[in-house]
């Protein structure tokens, strides 16, 4: 049993994407509960603490600077966006199924946070996918 992690390298906005066994994924959910999230850096360094993050705790997390916005076709769901960057969140019902957390910028592209039993890929999504464990 595997899942997909994707870590951006610092500096030329690269990503490393290798399988984790679930164990490995347990122990990275564990120290990054630990870890307080204080920058959209953090969010990409540690994608997987963002899911379950309400609205006030992600703007929390990314300070001063950023412009909140609905996010999703029916408009359900909330972002937040500086420049090229954003951070979203989507509370499912769409062609996706389920709920989702994310984050984009120019250098690292979409990324999704799902869960793997609620969320439904699409054809054409060029997202990358990190699966809960």
């Amino acid at each position: 049993f595997y899942f997909i992690a994707a870590v951006p390298f610092v500096g030329d906005g690269a990503k490393l994407v290798r399988k984790l066994a679930a164990s490995e994924v347990a122990n990275v959910v564990k120290a990054v509960g630990k870890t307080a999230m204080k920058s959209f850096d953090d969010i990409a360094l540690n994608p997987i603490a963002l899911y379950g993050k309400n609205k006030s705790e992600v703007a929390e997390i990314l300070g001063s600077g950023w412009t909140e916005g609905v996010y999703g076709s029916a408009g359900g769901g909330w972002k937040y966006t500086n420049g090229d960057k954003s951070v979203f969140y989507h509370p499912g019902e769409g062609v996706h199924g389920g709920s989702y957390y994310g984050y984009s910028s120019a250098a690292l592209g979409k990324v999704k946070i799902v869960d793997p039993a609620t969320y439904v890929p699409t054809v054409g999504d060029r997202a990358t996918i990190i699966y809960l464990p």
